[in-house]
């Protein structure tokens, strides 16, 4: 199986799916935000670009402040320790 390097932490393939599933089930209550988000890590799209897209009517400041608050909650909620597995929320990086 793969090793895949992310953030700092090097995440066999099945472990990486296991931690995309946790957040994405952190996110899963706020649609919009969510597909922000992703946008954002897992596409590579900078907030001046989300912010451009029809549909979220955010500025690049608002796609900013949310992309902060939905990190903050992920972190805290997949801290290690927390009942949620053994992913590590610090894996987390804009790619």
């Amino acid at each position: 199986m793969a090793e895949i390097a992310l953030g700092g932490a090097t995440l066999n393939e099945t472990d990486r799916q296991i931690l995309m599933r946790e957040i994405d089930g952190v996110l899963a209550a706020q649609p919009r935000e969510r597909v922000v988000f992703w946008l954002y890590y897992s596409h590579g799209l900078s907030a001046r670009e989300i912010a451009a897209m029809p549909g979220f009517e955010l500025s690049t400041k608002g796609v900013e402040s949310l992309l902060l608050r939905l990190t903050s909650r992920v972190r805290t909620v997949l801290q290690p320790g927390a009942g949620k597995g053994k992913s590590s929320p610090e894996t987390l990086t804009h790619e």
